[in-house]
């Protein structure tokens, strides 16, 4: 019998409705003893270790495990250190920082939410050039029109709201005014619901 007359048959068994409870009651009531369980695990330890034998195999499994585990931490202390040490490198270091507010900016530029794209297609219009989420003096703005000296933010209203939040907005802000900046901020609802209101701004600079 072919392959396709092997399925056909299968097929046509298990549309009759006696052999297919039959079946179902038979899984759902097979026991098996201890003795069949401990024949069934020595089988595949004993498959495992013939596996690992092979030089190509145990090489091929090793390298996966070496990069699954590299950087990992063991424990919740290597974690606290690991983050102290990061925390400690961003404040020192001005060239990792640098580095990695350029990741985190090419990450969100990948996707710009809904007012972000409005304020997008608002300077494209006004032909005014921008450069979306780039590193500035620590931090990664939403819009930055370096011929005019302007930072545009666009913030969340309900993120930007929170305590927190407002202070590191305000410390932000006094950094880009002292290097002689002009910081525009938006909120998420101004852009989608008063957008006339916002171009109107924007139309002064």
């Amino acid at each position: 019998m072919t392959k396709a007359e092997i399925k056909s048959l299968r097929c046509s068994l298990w549309q009759d409705p006696v052999f297919r409870n039959k079946v179902l009651a038979g899984m759902r009531n097979a026991k098996y003893d201890a003795s069949e369980r401990r024949r069934f695990a020595k089988a595949c330890s004993l498959r495992m270790k013939r596996r690992w034998q092979d030089p190509e195999y145990s090489s091929k499994m090793g390298h996966m495990t070496s990069l699954a585990l590299k950087g990992r931490p063991k424990n919740k202390i290597s974690v606290r250190k690991q983050r102290a040490s990061l925390r400690r490198r961003w404040r020192i270091d001005k060239k990792f920082r640098t580095r990695m507010l350029g990741i985190i900016g090419r990450c969100q530029r990948q996707r710009p939410n809904r007012p972000e794209k409005l304020m997008m297609y608002m300077l494209d219009s006004l032909q005014l050039k921008y450069i979306f989420q780039s590193p500035l003096f620590g931090f990664v703005p939403d819009f930055i029109l370096e011929s005019r000296k302007i930072v545009i933010e666009v913030d969340g209203l309900y993120w930007h709201s929170l305590p927190r939040a407002r202070v590191r907005d305000k410390r932000k802000d006094l950094i880009f005014h002292r290097a002689g900046y002009t910081v525009l901020r938006f909120t998420d609802e101004e852009i989608m619901h008063h957008i006339d209101d916002v171009r109107c701004t924007l139309e002064l600079i």
